[in-house]
Order: structure tokens, then C-alpha cells, then sequence
């Protein structure tokens, strides 16, 4: 086989053919004769180097390649194995230890809009499932920043993955590749940003407040938050049109009948779990909500406040809609009518 000149870029379909066929000293060669000029082929050699060192058993060669390939540079090497999904899925498994198995339902990814109950129902299927959590938007005040490393992390443990985030290319690629199916959770969202001010609130400083009146603190949320809720929502919600791997659950639903709630949410992950476990389940986070001073706020946010706004706030929040024209805002906001 003539490999290219070194001025040529990496076919990357090549390398995969090559690793699939079991040509390993051919791939390696491959690659030694590529050209490495853009960090994305050297993450991608990198990542070949290390399933080559994973197959061959050498499992501490495998892991310093991989670490060299950046892992967090890994959605570029989605990108490059599209063409072969099924290698694509082998060699990301590999690469994160991953714990799942076959079994990638059993991952739950929670998409959840600020201030929806995830974390009363993060508690239920924790007990439910005997699952770890991870969350993988830490927030700071109002916001909330997608990390990376979490996300692989919880992947290697099998945890409930919550996330804030929009469904973004990254989220994309990992909700494809390992298969997941996302519940998401919205709710109303002038209840959301009015509850996420107080929380944000309680957990400012006082003199990160100083100077600004409450009306001033309050809009600072809403410039902050409004438009991030307004993306998570249309883009998952165009995600649910053209996928039923998508489940989007309403928090005045749930807050009605949290067993309901929790069975589509099984239902929809494919899990055999009994009604008997599920009612056992919502008793006890209903209990330790009780009890516990951390967990008095889980699912207990008051409702139907946007009445207590002002136009001003339905106005811009309401002008953050007309960017995405074709996605329905009703659910999240009754009193909005589509435009003509």
C-alpha cells in the first residue's frame, strides 16, 4: 500500500477501515505518514494511538495517549468518525470506560430549565435506581456553564446527568453517540425566573447587592437568564419534533401527581421498574423534603406569579421569542399569542 506525501490531510474513513480490518501496523504507519499540522488530526491520531495500545492489552500506553489527544477536544473527533458511527461508538466507549454497556438507556440525562424540580426528581431516581448525580452546568448566581470533564465523568460512573444547557452541538453529539434518551423539565417561564431570583438572591453576598433597589436586582436576572431559558426551550423543543427520544414533562404536571410523573419518565427510559418502587420512591423524597432544611425548597416553588410583573418584563422576555418563529411558547407562557 503507497501511503500519501506528508502534505496530504488525513482521510480519516482510511484510518477507521484500516483499524476495523485489524491492519494495525499498516494504521500506525498511516499515521506516521499523514500530515499533523492541525491540532484536530494530531487529537484524532492521538485517540487511534490509544484504541491500537487498548486492543493490544496495553491498557497505561492507551490511557497517556488518550490523555494526550485533549479529551476535551473530543467533539472533533465525533465530527471525523460520522462517517462510521459504529466505530465511532466502539472507540468513544473505549475511551471512556464507559460503564454502560449495551444498557445506554440506564444513563439519564436531565435537561432542565432553571427552576423546574429537577432536583426533587434527580432524588427519586437516585433512590429509584441506586444512580449517582452529576451536574455538568455548575451554576454561579443566575448562570450556569456547561462543563465538559463532569459530563465524561458522570458518562464513566453511570450517573443522572443534569444539565442547564441548551442542546448544543456538544450535547448533540453526546446524546447520539451514547444513545440517550433526555427528559426534559420546563416550567412557566416568568415562575422560573421569578423563583430563580430569589434563590440567586439568597445566595448572593450582601455586597455584591449593594446600591441596586429590588426592581433593579430583578431585571438584572431577567437580562441574565431570560434569554438562555429562551434557547434551552426552543431548541429542545425542536429536538422533541423530530425525535421521540425527547421527553419534555411541565412542572405544574409533575407537582400534580409526581408518581405520574416519575412512571413516564421510566416509561420513557425503558427502565422495568414496579409502580409499588416508584410510589415508595416519591414517599420517601416527599419525607425527607420534610425534614431536611436543604431539601424544603424541592418542588415546592409557588406558581402563576407573572400576574405580580410588570409589562415591561412580559415585553422583553416576549421579544427573545421572535428569533425562533417557529417554535410555540405557549407552554411556557400562557399569555402568549403567536403572531399573526
Amino acid at each position: 500500500m503507497t501511503g500519501p506525501s506528508t502534505s496530504q490531510q488525513p482521510d480519516w474513513r482510511e484510518a477507521i477501515a484500516l483499524y476495523s480490518e485489524g491492519r494495525d501496523n499498516d494504521l500506525l504507519g498511516y499515521l506516521g505518514r499523514v500530515s499533523m499540522e492541525k491540532r484536530s488530526d494530531r487529537v484524532v491520531a492521538g485517540f487511534l494511538r490509544g484504541c491500537l495500545n487498548h486492543r493490544r492489552g496495553q491498557a497505561r500506553l492507551a490511557h497517556q495517549a488518550w490523555l494526550g489527544a485533549d479529551l476535551e477536544d473530543y467533539e472533533k473527533v465525533l465530527t471525523r468518525f460520522t462517517p462510521e458511527p459504529k466505530v465511532c461508538l466502539a472507540f468513544a466507549r473505549q475511551m471512556l470506560g464507559y460503564r454502560g454497556g449495551d444498557e445506554t438507556r440506564r444513563t439519564i440525562l436531565l435537561a432542565t430549565a432553571p427552576k423546574s424540580g429537577s432536583t426533587f426528581v434527580e432524588l427519586i431516581l437516585g433512590r429509584l435506581l441506586g444512580l449517582g448525580r452529576t451536574s455538568v452546568s455548575p451554576r454561579t448566581g443566575d448562570q450556569w456553564t456547561f462543563e465538559l470533564h463532569d459530563m465524561l465523568e458522570g458518562l464513566k460512573n453511570n450517573d443522572i446527568l443534569k444539565t442547564h444547557d441548551q442542546r448544543s452541538v456538544r450535547l448533540h453529539a453526546i446524546v447520539n453517540l451514547f444513545r440517550l434518551r433526555p427528559v426534559v423539565l420546563v416550567r412557566n417561564i416568568f415562575d422560573s425566573l421569578i423563583s430563580l431570583h430569589h434563590h440567586s438572591r439568597d445566595d448572593q453576598l450582601p455586597e455584591t447587592v449593594t446600591g441596586l433597589s429590588a426592581e433593579d436586582a430583578f431585571w438584572l436576572t431577567v437580562y441574565r437568564a431570560a434569554p438562555r431559558y429562551v434557547d434551552f426551550f426552543a431548541s429542545w423543543t425542536a429536538a422533541a419534533r423530530t425525535s421521540d427520544s425527547v421527553l419534555i414533562l411541565d412542572y405544574e404536571t409533575n407537582k400534580q401527581d409526581w408518581v405520574a410523573a416519575i412512571e413516564r419518565i421510566c416509561a420513557h427510559l425503558r427502565l422495568n421498574v414496579s409502580a409499588d418502587a416508584i410510589h415508595a420512591a416519591v414517599v420517601k423524597a416527599e419525607e425527607e423534603r420534610l425534614t431536611n432544611p436543604f431539601s424544603a425548597r424541592f418542588r415546592s416553588g409557588r406558581s402563576n406569579q407573572t400576574d405580580a410583573l410588570s409589562g415591561d418584563v412580559h415585553d422583553f422576555v416576549r421579544r427573545l421569542y421572535r428569533r425562533y418563529p417557529d417554535v410555540d411558547f405557549r407552554s411556557i407562557d400562557p399569555g402568549w399569542s403567536p403572531p399573526s
